[in-house]
């Protein structure tokens, strides 16, 4: 369930500077500028996106999050493509802001209520961190060996992006409810 936050960040943040500036001849800067703007929108967004899921429920969130992602995949890569400044912008913080920020806020509640109280902590903890190795860390170097695949198309990391969001989507939908949700 964790492949919806790690890809959007890390495809985001990292993947995207060095495809840009690599195959695409953007500016190195635009990329770091957009890192400081989608992580100071963060600071509001979790905190939103938080309150919103006390209200409409956890599960329905990330939901709705994981989806934006999937959704928002194509389009990201396709402003990258045109070299377009405000829609790049518009889409990393559809995935970071949105996406991203809607999964990561629900998900140490929702995790740890998947295991009963005498393994809440081991269980949810040694889950999250290996999803963390695995899912977050080799996937600026997947989305890198597709492209290069791929001969520098971009569509097979938009594929990877999309369907680990519709991944994630799929593990919360399955997901038995909450007693405590609405």
């Amino acid at each position: 369930m964790r492949l919806a936050e790690l890809f959007t960040m890390y495809i985001v943040t990292t993947f995207a500077l060095s495809y840009s500036t690599g195959y695409l001849g953007l500016s190195r800067d635009l990329f770091l500028h957009i890192g400081l703007l989608v992580g100071a929108i963060s600071c509001v967004t979790i905190p939103l996106f938080a309150f919103l899921a006390d209200t409409l429920g956890r599960r329905r969130i990330y939901m709705i999050g994981a989806l934006i992602g999937a959704v928002a995949a194509f389009p990201f890569f396709m402003a990258l493509q045109a070299g377009s400044v405000i829609w790049i912008v518009i889409f990393a913080v559809a995935l970071t802001n949105l996406s991203h920020d809607m999964v990561v806020c629900v998900q140490q509640p929702i995790f740890a209520e998947l295991f009963g109280a005498g393994y809440r902590y081991s269980g949810a903890g040694v889950g999250y961190q290996v999803a963390s190795v695995v899912g977050g860390g080799f996937t600026p170097f997947i989305a890198a060996a597709l492209v290069d695949l791929a001969s520098g198309s971009w569509v097979p990391v938009a594929v990877y992006l999309a369907g680990g969001c519709l991944l994630s989507l799929a593990g919360a939908a399955w997901m038995l409810r909450s007693r405590k949700e609405v």
